[in-house]
């Protein structure tokens, strides 16, 4: 036990040296009206987009059943990489349905990405290892680029984390929606 405790402690303090911050994935759903207080927290700023962000019913399940306003989005510095917060939410009830993490770097950011892939998948399956989820791990990819794409499910999350190497993008994403 003292050495799991170890182990988490300093996967904690490496990410955070390494990466600059600690990333606390949201996996309780929370109300759109804290949102805010909960960005402002981690230094994170608003951004608006002037046109409709909408998303696909294959890259979030059940997102068709839903009338979507365009998200709350935050960019935040995810050091070394640019990268960004959004909250996509349901009209007109204002239930969060979808929260997207998103770290965009270059090509030589690809051993940082990797790195960040791997803190990602120990730090989520640590989180939600007491709700017996079914996990689930699948490569895609072409001649020109590389990715991988992990599953998480348990009776009230889903959450989805890929990577993407080459053909000019270089990004991970992890994916959270509720049941």
């Amino acid at each position: 036990m003292l050495n799991k405790a170890l182990v988490f402690l300093f996967l904690n303090i490496l990410s955070v040296v390494c990466f600059g911050q600690q990333i606390d994935f949201m996996l309780e759903r929370r109300s759109l009206s804290v949102i805010d207080s909960l960005e402002n927290k981690v230094g994170g700023a608003v951004f608006n987009y002037n046109y409709k962000i909408s998303l696909a019913k294959d890259y979030v399940l059940g997102v068709d059943s839903f009338q979507l306003a365009n998200p709350k989005v935050y960019t935040r510095d995810f050091k070394p990489f640019n990268g960004s917060v959004s909250y996509f939410f349901s009209l007109p009830d204002s239930t969060v349905r979808l929260v997207e993490y998103n770290w965009d770097g270059e090509k030589e950011n690809e051993k940082e990405l990797r790195e960040l892939f791997i803190k990602n998948k120990q730090l989520i399956a640590e989180k939600i290892q007491d709700q017996q989820p079914k996990f689930k791990e699948t490569n895609t990819g072409q001649d020109d680029w590389v990715g991988l794409q992990q599953y998480w499910e348990t009776d009230k999350i889903y959450i989805t984390q890929f990577i993407i190497l080459g053909a000019g993008t270089y990004r991970v994403r992890v994916n959270i929606s509720w049941k």
